[in-house]
């Protein structure tokens, strides 16, 4: 599975190892970037052209899809016909899944509110704390605002991802994987889809 952590590695759809670029480079997420780097100017009357594609423009719904682009939608665990814990494997559709997502939820809710692809992985609670506080009041807040939308836990303020985005084995992986679907779960209940 080398080629899902690497840039122009498959060719006609197979592993072609001549070709590979390890790592996630720039144009795996901002496109081809040859008219960038050599500066061309954009077509006339097109000030804002910088010939790179910038996710931070999309829509919360397009940017989630455009990250599951290779972190899995609901469409593709639909279409590999999976279900159950096997599904915990794709953030993106998970994400999908949380009830604070879509038209009634709140449009901050990205990949990109938790996760900066620029920078290596955080895996700290107090970093994860921090965004989930960033849209939760705290008990002291009398009640949620537009810039603090989500209750407060009546339970805690600091390991927030423990409680409603904890940790399935998957067996046949051997890895423990972090379920994205933003819910109350309670310790050791089975998963749920």
């Amino acid at each position: 599975m080398l080629w899902l952590h690497s840039t122009a590695s498959t060719t006609a759809g197979h592993f072609d190892p001549s070709r590979l670029m390890s790592g996630v480079s720039c144009e795996a997420c901002h496109g081809p970037g040859a008219q960038h780097v050599r500066g061309d100017v954009p077509r006339k009357g097109d000030q804002t052209s910088t010939f790179i594609m910038n996710p931070a423009s999309l829509s919360p719904p397009e940017s989630v899809d455009f990250c599951g682009a290779c972190h899995r939608t609901s469409l593709d665990t639909t279409e590999m016909r999976l279900s159950g814990v096997l599904n915990i494997r794709f953030p993106a559709y998970r994400l999908q899944a949380s009830r604070c997502w879509g038209s009634a939820g709140d449009p901050r809710l990205t990949c990109m509110a938790c996760h900066n692809p620029h920078v290596p992985l955080v895996t700290t609670s107090t970093s994860y704390d921090k965004n989930c506080l960033g849209c939760h009041v705290s008990p002291a807040a009398s009640k949620p605002s537009p810039d603090h939308p989500g209750k407060a836990c009546p339970i805690a303020q600091k390991e927030c991802t423990g409680c409603h985005m904890p940790k399935y084995e998957i067996k046949e992986m051997h890895a423990d994987f972090t379920d994205h679907k933003i819910a109350i779960h309670r310790l050791g209940e089975p998963f749920t889809e």
